[in-house]
């Protein structure tokens, strides 16, 4: 699986970020990666790391199994 960060903004602005397929403690080297280059843009962003729960490993590996099972793409803009 490879690893990939999706960005969520609500109407309120709120920004989460989801790190998916990070192997250990690697999630951490690029939310650092990406909150350096959001203030290179100016954009600055103070965060909370939550770890995931080995149950929500697990359900992104099982829906990557579907996906991958039925070659569909999902875009993110």
């Amino acid at each position: 699986m490879p690893t990939k960060i999706v960005v969520t903004i609500d109407s309120q602005g709120r920004m989460e970020a989801d790190f998916v397929a990070f192997p250990g403690y690697s999630c951490e080297q690029a939310e650092r990666r990406l909150r350096d280059e959001l203030a290179h843009w100016g954009v600055m962003v103070k965060g909370t790391v939550v770890p995931k729960t080995e149950a929500q490993v697990l359900e992104e590996l099982a829906q990557e199994e579907k996906c991958t099972a039925r070659k569909c793409q999902k875009i993110s803009v």
